[in-house]
C-alpha cells in the first residue's frame, strides 16, 4: 500500500498530476486547493497518499499534508461518500472549516460543497462528531490554502468564459498564485492573459 511519494512533477492536469518517481510516472489525483499550492512542473514535491483499490482500478489520491489525507479517509469511510465526493469536500472547504462544521453541527457549511445536500451533511456530522470532539482548530494555514483554492477556481471559471480550454492556463495560474499568494483576481487574470499572449 503506497502511503507517500516524493518525486518531480511531470504533468499537471485539472484534477491530477503525473509524479515521476525513480523513472515511474504515477497519476495522483489531488484536491484543487492542493494543486494550486504545488511548485512548478519539473520541481520535486512530497505527497501523502491514500491508495484506493477497486475491482477494476487502483487510484492514488495525494495530499500536501497528513491532515488533509486523514480527513479524506474519515469522510470517505462514510456510507455513500466515495473518493470523488470526498475530493470535492476537501477541494471546497479547508480542513479546519470541515472540522468546525462537525464540531458545531453546522450542516449549512457542508452544503456549500457541490453534491452535498442537507441529509448527507447531517450524516457526515453524525458519523464524525466523536472523532473531532477534541480536535484543535488552527485557522491560519487552512485559510491561506482555502483562499488559494478559491482564487484558482474563480480564475479558471473566468478564463473558460473567455474561451480558454481547461488545462491551457492551469500552470500559469498556479505559478502566479505561488509567487504572490495575496494577488487579487483581477491582477491574476491580467497577468495570465499577458503570459498566454507570449506563448
Amino acid at each position: 500500500m503506497i502511503a507517500m511519494l516524493e518525486g518531480n512533477i511531470e504533468y499537471r492536469g485539472e484534477d491530477h498530476i503525473v509524479l515521476s518517481v525513480a523513472g515511474v510516472g504515477y497519476r495522483v489525483f489531488l484536491p484543487l486547493s492542493n494543486i494550486s499550492t504545488l511548485p512548478e512542473d519539473g520541481r520535486p514535491v512530497k505527497l501523502f497518499i491514500h491508495t484506493h483499490v477497486r475491482e477494476d482500478a487502483i487510484n492514488l489520491f495525494g495530499f500536501v499534508s497528513t491532515t488533509d489525507r486523514e480527513l479524506f479517509m474519515h469522510v470517505t469511510s462514510i456510507s455513500g461518500i466515495g473518493p470523488r465526493l470526498g475530493m470535492a469536500i476537501i477541494s471546497s472547504l479547508p480542513a479546519d472549516d470541515i472540522i468546525q462544521a462537525v464540531q458545531f453541527r453546522d450542516a449549512a457549511m457542508l452544503t456549500r460543497v457541490p453534491g452535498i445536500g442537507k441529509k448527507t451533511a447531517e450524516r457526515i456530522i453524525l458519523e464524525l462528531s466523536d472523532r473531532f470532539k477534541k480536535t484543535p482548530v488552527v485557522r491560519s494555514v487552512s485559510t491561506a490554502k482555502s483562499r488559494a483554492g478559491s482564487l484558482m477556481s474563480d480564475a479558471l471559471s473566468a478564463l473558460q468564459n473567455l474561451g480558454f480550454v481547461k488545462g491551457q492556463t492551469d500552470k500559469i495560474l498556479s505559478s502566479l498564485i505561488l509567487e504572490n499568494p495575496d494577488i487579487g483576481l483581477e491582477n491574476l487574470l491580467k497577468k495570465t492573459l499577458i503570459e498566454m499572449g507570449r506563448r
